[in-house]
């Protein structure tokens, strides 16, 4: 595997979050505020941890490691329930996080952020992860990627 996992995806969460408040403070001319907005985050939120729980709670039915540094241990793939509309929907469910956190934050900078979220996973989680599937599972990994998207 060419690349190597160092960071667990929260940390990028906290990070990105913290660049998106700090955002409110760099660009104060730029924060919106509308009507309602807590309650929309929350259902944001609320989708992105239904998420991240669904791909952990069917990580632990097959049997397979939940954990994203080690990828290598898989010990089954699994193509079936949430699985089978995105290859990574734990990653959706943390961008889901970032988005709550934009509405919150309110500030049209921090939108920046949304997928500049998407290229750091893309490249230093989620191809190191591809990587070593495909190394583990072969063919039948390569005949889901082309069946299931990444993100959505």
């Amino acid at each position: 595997m060419s690349l190597r996992i160092k960071t667990l995806p929260i940390v990028y969460v906290i990070i990105f979050s913290a660049l998106m408040y700090g955002c409110t403070l760099l660009f104060p001319e730029n924060n919106l505020n509308f009507e309602g907005s807590w309650q929309f985050a929350l259902a944001v939120f609320t989708l992105g941890l239904i998420l991240i729980a669904t791909g952990g709670i069917q990580f632990r039915r097959a049997g397979t490691t939940v954990n994203p540094m080690t990828p290598g241990n898989s010990s089954s793939l699994v193509m079936t329930g949430i699985y089978a509309y995105s290859r990574n929907p734990m990653y959706v469910g943390f961008l889901l996080f970032l988005i709550a956190v934009a509405i919150v934050v309110a500030n049209i900078v921090a939108l920046v952020f949304l997928p500049l979220f998407v290229l750091a996973m893309n490249y230093l989680q989620i191809q190191p992860e591809e990587n070593a599937l495909e190394d583990l599972f072969g063919e039948e990994y390569r005949q889901y990627r082309k069946r299931v998207r990444r993100w959505l």
